[in-house]
């Protein structure tokens, strides 16, 4: 982080007098004698020694044919003395000022966590807003994301859920995609092509984080993760910088099926919601309760990564068996024939029937 050099200052103001004091103890000379000599009233001289009075021209000249020291090495003492005890209090009161802001920002969104993201740990209230303010989207432009972030607190009754680290989640979600270097031209086209890609990758289980990055850069899409919050379960958010869309995700369960789907939902709703004026985030739900939209990029998700002839034909030959444990081993035998991940279409078999608990055919985990 950078600091100011205006920040650097000393710890403790040395005062000329405690040169003084020091001078006067290292010659043996006691303050009485050495007022004697300056020709100044000996409470006046302690009165230095203490750091209670200035040391002024005359006196520095005093000073010089005494001691032999130079009178521009007091004055410069004095000077010092003077700028340092300065700068401290402008300091104190700046950062009193700061301590209030961080109060007030604080009751808004998570001020901790928005310093940890930035590895922002300077002990001054002062430079860590500082450090801030030149990351972060400004308090206005905020509210303005959550005014038009569709489904923003829309979620289920049975999740526990923290309005203000949600608000802080999507704070850093904007500001990264807002930082980020521009990537290649996005058209529609180009959002399929990354869609089918990504699909095609996690079918054949060499999916990573660096090839979804890349998959969606090349084709005009900025991607960006943010770190997951206490009581802010979001897994993905979609919103659009200048011309190009962006997909920022949260790995809350080291899952890469699960971060395909995030991925190709939020690809979804670029494609086909998505507009200067909206934003979509994905909030862990009860999915009887979602929006038309919602259930519109869950159902893209789907089909890019299973045809839906394709999974026609494999569920009516796997859902043959009664036992759920029989139709999930010949699901995912269908699954290999058609080229599809067996974790793919288990994990769709288990959604659709909400038998969640089926063991076997976990997810590759996040690369």
């Amino acid at each position: 982080m950078k600091t100011n050099a205006k920040d650097m200052i000393s710890v403790v103001a040395t005062h000329p007098g405690n040169v003084l004091k020091s001078e006067l103890q290292a010659r043996g000379i006691t303050q009485k004698d050495f007022a004697k000599t300056l020709g100044m009233p000996a409470p006046n001289l302690n009165e230095i020694v203490k750091g209670k009075r200035n040391v002024t021209k005359d006196i520095a000249i005093k000073l010089e044919g005494a001691l032999g020291i130079p009178f521009q090495t007091w004055m410069n003492l004095q000077a010092r003395y003077y700028y340092v005890s300065k700068r401290r209090q402008e300091l104190s009161e700046e950062d009193a000022v700061a301590v209030e802001r961080e109060r007030k920002l604080d009751l808004i969104v998570n001020i901790k966590a928005l310093y940890a993201f930035y590895d922002i740990k300077d002990t001054r209230a002062s430079v860590r807003l500082k450090a801030l303010d030149g990351r972060i989207i400004g308090m206005d432009e905020l509210r303005e994301l959550e005014t038009r972030t569709v489904g923003f607190f829309k979620r289920s009754d049975k999740l526990r859920v923290d309005e203000r680290n949600m608000r802080t989640w999507l704070w850093l979600a904007h500001s990264e995609v807002s930082r980020a270097k521009n990537a290649g031209v996005y058209t529609a086209a180009k959002g399929k092509l990354a869609a089918a890609r990504i699909a095609e990758m996690a079918n054949n289980e060499t999916l990573s984080i660096e090839k979804i990055q890349e998959a969606l850069w090349q084709n005009g899409i900025i991607y960006k993760h943010v770190p997951k919050l206490e009581a802010a379960p979001i897994d993905a958010y979609s919103t659009k910088v200048g011309k190009h869309p962006a997909i920022v995700v949260t790995y809350r369960y080291n899952d890469m099926d699960k971060l395909a789907f995030d991925v190709l939902h939020e690809i979804g709703h670029i494609l086909n919601h998505l507009s200067d004026k909206e934003s979509f985030i994905s909030v862990e739900r009860d999915y009887s309760q979602q929006s038309a939209v919602e259930r519109e990029a869950d159902a893209f998700a789907q089909n890019m990564l299973i045809d839906p002839a394709v999974w026609k034909t494999m569920i009516s030959v796997g859902t043959r068996a009664l036992s759920p444990y029989v139709v999930v081993r010949t699901l995912a035998s269908e699954a290999r024939k058609h080229g599809i991940s067996p974790s793919i279409a288990v994990a769709r078999y288990k959604h659709d029937t909400r038998c969640y608990k089926i063991p076997g055919y976990r997810s590759p985990k996040i690369v």
